[in-house]
């Protein structure tokens, strides 16, 4: 179930575990890394499992854009949302789930 950001308390930073890239087909390395928190019109999602897709591999190969790392890949992933930002997001949300 959704936990909802109580209003006098907005969501802080979290640090989670990621596999990170530091360059163009280098090896993942598993890092703590620091989450800002929801913004407006954002949701945070407790990511229980993701995958690596050809986009993502295609992407972790290639030297045409270094500037781009480092960077996280995975952005096939399944989970829970733990914070919402606005009832009217989570309306957004339900609207274009049922749509």
């Amino acid at each position: 179930m959704a936990a909802a950001a109580s209003s006098s308390s907005p969501p802080a930073a979290i640090t989670c575990r990621a596999a990170v890239a530091w360059g163009p087909g280098q090896a993942l390395v598993m890092e703590d890394v620091e989450v800002a928190p929801p913004g407006p019109l954002e949701i945070r999602v407790k990511v229980v499992s993701t995958s690596i897709c050809r986009s993502d591999v295609t992407q972790w190969q290639s030297t045409a854009q270094p500037d781009l790392f480092p960077r996280i890949f995975g952005h096939e992933a399944s989970g829970s949302v733990r914070i919402l930002v606005s009832l009217l997001l989570l309306t957004q949300v339900v609207t274009m789930l049922t749509a």
